[in-house]
């Protein structure tokens, strides 16, 4: 009889205390009575609900097994990062700049700008794409004409124009090609024909024209050469006819007219010369037959005709006389 008491006292014992043990570890949830342990990715869902935070899961490492059971991590939240990280293509009108730096448009805090801005025609081809580092326009920025054909290219290093800036014709040639350095031209800037010959060259040193100006005609034949010190004309400039033969040669002195001015004919006689002092007209200005001979005299004073105008046939005998005083006429008295 003590022995049956005993069993029955034990039963009692094990149905109270073995179902309080499991009662005080399953915390009332369905996962607490299965057997395999829960992912951290669960776990992470649990401590959201419970918590009520924003809890991302998928930020969390994920943990898996190779077969020979090396452990492979997967960082979700360093990838996140890196694809933030990535170049953003945004509208231009979202970008705007303050001070000296260009920014994003409504975000919640500004930072400066990287990425690139598109504009576009109303009917989606891009007109215009504008590239940036850190707030400021760096590399290639671009500008579409309506065919998807480029217009010109601009090249940025820092918010500055580094590199060439180009501008093409409709036909996809070059049209204007300028080399910069720190926002300054520094170069051979060039233009050039639709067909693709050089039109003009203009060199630049450090923002300063510096070196020979040449203009050419369409057969590649020089057409001008114009000497520039410091942003000055200085020196002779000459011109040239199509067969190559001298058009004109004009002297300048810092940025001035100076000296004599002479005009050829194609077989490169004299047609006129005239003389010139700071910029104006001062002096004689003489006129020629194709022989060489006088064809008209005028005298100039500080720009103005100023004393005794001749004309002469081609014999060399007077034609006409005039008169002049500060750029008015007072006579004029003529010979058969």
């Amino acid at each position: 009889m003590n022995c049956k008491v005993l069993h029955l006292l034990g039963v009692s014992f094990f149905l109270l205390f073995g179902c309080g043990e499991r009662t005080a570890t399953d915390d009332n949830t369905p996962e607490s009575h299965d057997l395999s342990q829960p992912s951290k990715s669960k776990q992470g869902s649990l401590i959201a609900e419970k918590t009520g935070d924003a809890f991302n899961t998928e930020d969390l490492n994920e943990t898996a097994f190779s077969q020979n059971g090396e452990q492979i991590t997967e960082d979700k939240n360093a990838q996140n990062i890196s694809e933030k990280k990535q170049p953003q293509i945004v509208a231009e009108e979202d970008i705007a700049r303050f001070g000296l730096l260009f920014y994003r448009k409504g975000t919640k805090k500004p930072k400066p700008f990287t990425g690139s801005s598109i504009k576009s025609y109303e009917d989606g081809v891009i007109e215009k794409e504008t590239k940036y580092v850190d707030g400021k326009r760096h590399g290639i920025s671009t500008r579409y004409n309506k065919d998807g054909s480029k217009n010109y290219e601009m090249s940025f290093k820092e918010d500055k124009f580094d590199g060439d800036t180009v501008q093409y014709y409709e036909n996809g040639n070059k049209r204007h090609v300028t080399p910069y350095i720190g926002g300054k031209r520094h170069g051979m800037a060039t233009s050039y024909y639709s067909e693709g010959g050089k039109m003009y060259e203009v060199p630049y040193v450090h923002g300063i024209r510096q070196g020979i100006n040449r203009e050419y005609y369409k057969n590649g034949q020089i057409k001008s050469e114009r000497p520039w010190v410091k942003n000055l004309q200085h020196g002779i400039q000459t011109f040239y006819h199509l067969n190559g033969n001298k058009e004109r040669e004009v002297s300048y002195e810092d940025g001035l007219q100076q000296g004599l001015e002479i005009h050829y004919n194609e077989d490169e006689t004299k047609e006129e010369e005239t003389q010139y002092l700071y910029g104006k007209k001062h002096g004689t200005s003489i006129s020629y037959y194709k022989d060489g001979s006088k064809k008209r005299v005028i005298p100039y004073k500080n720009g103005k005709k100023d004393g005794k105008e001749t004309e002469y046939f081609p014999r060399g005998n007077i034609r006409k006389e005039k008169v002049w005083s500060s750029g008015e006429m007072i006579s004029e008295k003529s010979t058969k």
